[in-house]
C-alpha cells in the first residue's frame, strides 16, 4: 500500500480523539496520525511554522482551532495534543521521495507523465516560473502540480491542450490531494530540468542573472530529455 504515495512508509490508521469545544460541548473526531494521512494543504501549513508552535500543528492537523486547546482546560484534550503532534518529528526523507505512477484527484486517479521532456512548452516555463528559490518549492506545489496536469484533468473539454487559465483554479484543487505524493510529483518535476541539474535548486534565478554571453540556450534545458 505504501507503493500508492511512491515511497516506503509504514501506514498508521488515523485516530480518534475526544476533546469539548469552545462552546463546552463534548466533541470526537478522526485526525491523521502519520504523513501519510496529511494533504498537501496540511504539508504546505506544517512547513510554514516552526515544530515547537503545538498548538498551531495540533490545528493543522486537526481542524480545531487553536483557539480551543489554547483556552481549555481539558485534561483528555491536553493529553491528545501530545499524541496527535508526536509523528511530526519523525518526517519522511524528503529528497528520497519517488513520485508515484498516479495522483489521486478527488474520486479520479491521473496518470502521471513520464518524462519532463514531454510536456509542452507552456507546461514547463511556467514550472520554472513558479520557483526561483528553495523556499518557493513547498508553497508553489499546487501551481506546479496544476501546470502538469490540467492537460490531463481537461482532456475531454480541451483536446488535451495547455491553457494557463486554468491553473489557479486547478491549483486551489490540488491543495487537498495527498501531501506526500504531491510533493514527490511536484518536487521530481521541477528538478528534472537541465537547468537545475547544472546550478542547483536556485539555479533558474542565477541563469536568468547571469551576463548575456555566459548563458547557454534556455531551449537546451526546455528539451531537455531528463
Amino acid at each position: 500500500m505504501a507503493e500508492k504515495f511512491g515511497a516506503s512508509f509504514q501506514f498508521k490508521i488515523m485516530i480518534e480523539i475526544k476533546y469539548i469545544d469552545d462552546k463546552g460541548n463534548k466533541a470526537k473526531r478522526t485526525v491523521p496520525n502519520s504523513w501519510d494521512e496529511l494533504s498537501l494543504a496540511q504539508v504546505i501549513k506544517i512547513s510554514a511554522i516552526s515544530s515547537d508552535n503545538v498548538i498551531e500543528l495540533f490545528s493543522i492537523i486537526t481542524g480545531i482551532p487553536a483557539a480551543v486547546p489554547e483556552n481549555s482546560t481539558d485534561k483528555k484534550l491536553e493529553e491528545n495534543i501530545w499524541k496527535v503532534v508526536a509523528f511530526i518529528g519523525d518526517p519522511p526523507k524528503w529528497k528520497d521521495l519517488k513520485a508515484p505512477s498516479k495522483l489521486v484527484l478527488g474520486v479520479d486517479a491521473h496518470l502521471v507523465p513520464k518524462r519532463f521532456s514531454k510536456l509542452m512548452i507552456g507546461q514547463k516555463i511556467m514550472i520554472a516560473q513558479c520557483v526561483r528559490k528553495v523556499e518557493d518549492m513547498i508553497e508553489q506545489m499546487p501551481k506546479i502540480l496544476a501546470v502538469i496536469f490540467q492537460p490531463i484533468i481537461d482532456k475531454d473539454i480541451n483536446e488535451g491542450r495547455f491553457n494557463s487559465d486554468r491553473i489557479d483554479e486547478i491549483a486551489g484543487q490540488m491543495l487537498g490531494v495527498n501531501g506526500i505524493s504531491g510533493y514527490a510529483i511536484s518536487s521530481s518535476f521541477f528538478l528534472r530540468s537541465k537547468i537545475l541539474k547544472s546550478y542547483g535548486i536556485q539555479g533558474l534565478s542565477e541563469y536568468l542573472n547571469k551576463p548575456r554571453q555566459t548563458k547557454k540556450p534556455l531551449r537546451n534545458w526546455l528539451t531537455s530529455n531528463a
